[in-house]
């Protein structure tokens, strides 16, 4: 089953950082021929020249300052339009179709403009509300009330309740993290992804072992070191562990070694390449247990 191109469907290059897409649809039929991670192996070559593989693309585009990468893998509708409000005055946009809302983004130049309400997660609606104002500074050239300016919105939302798995959950959190320079938290978040992805693939193995759900469960949770689960249980579960490539394990000893001086307290200064170095790190070995996994995780 494919699962990661059916979460990502875009990728970037770590030179140019020129970005590109693709729909399921028209990567269905190698995926059946050959398999998704035969696709996520292929080698592109971008137009500046460098070569990378899909995969490492989507972790790049992942890392990226696109604040919409991690939304596509939560959201399977997406709304966008340009309208003319009046400063003062609420305008209310009117959907194609209920969903449930993730978030609501506005571009808008001569004006100040929010959405109302601003939170949408519990609830299904088909519209919400645009209020635009004055600037406080009137001599910056910014609309006065009854004056007329065009807004951009884009929503992002599901069409079902289906939940989200957690780790692709902590990932939106990690990017909107970083966007608000809370880069300290993104570290310790992005552990946390890592962790979770590790049991959710971890689960998986040792059901298709024949253990019972519960069984799975009382393992996992008898072992509370990290290490073991990424180096010997893996290994064990699946030939590979997470120590079974130098490079990515390396990183990843030094992410938690990171983590576990901010969880404990020290004063550590982490700026945001530090917070983007995290998260790659955590993507680079979520990709690579899931690559050579030997077993469906989905």
């Amino acid at each position: 089953m494919a699962v990661m191109t059916s979460l990502f469907k875009s990728y970037t290059c770590n030179e140019c950082k020129s970005g590109r897409s693709f729909t399921p649809q028209s990567i269905e039929t190698t995926i059946n021929t050959y398999g998704e991670k035969t696709l996520l192996n292929k080698i592109i070559e971008c137009s500046c020249g460098n070569k990378f593989s899909i995969y490492e693309g989507i972790i790049q585009n992942l890392v990226s300052d696109n604040i919409f990468s991690a939304l596509e893998a939560v959201c399977d509708l997406r709304y966008h339009d340009t309208v003319q409000i009046t400063v003062g005055k609420e305008y209310t946009v009117n959907l194609p179709r209920k969903l449930l809302i993730n978030q609501v983004f506005l571009t808008n130049i001569d004006a100040g403009a929010v959405v109302a309400p601003n939170f949408f997660s519990s609830f299904e609606t088909d519209s919400f509300t645009i209020v635009s104002s004055e600037s406080k500074d009137n001599d910056s050239g910014f609309k006065k009330v009854g004056e007329n300016h065009k807004v951009s919105w884009a929503v992002f939302g599901k069409s079902g309740d289906k939940p989200t798995e957690t780790w692709i959950l902590l990932l939106t959190q990690i990017k909107e993290q970083i966007i608000h320079g809370q880069y300290n938290i993104a570290v310790l978040t992005s552990e946390m992804m890592f962790e979770s992805f590790l049991d959710k693939s971890l689960n998986k193995m040792l059901i298709s072992e024949g253990l019972s759900k519960e069984a799975s469960y009382t393992i996992l949770e008898s072992m509370k070191n990290i290490y073991d689960k990424a180096h010997k249980l893996l290994r064990d579960l699946n030939g590979k562990g997470l120590s079974s490539d130098k490079s990515i394990n390396k990183e990843w000893v030094k992410l938690m070694e990171l983590r576990n001086k901010i969880a404990h307290g020290e004063n550590i200064d982490v700026d945001k390449k530090k917070a983007e170095w995290a998260l790659k790190t955590a993507l680079d070995a979520i990709f690579y247990i899931y690559m050579n996994s030997s077993v469906d995780i989905n």
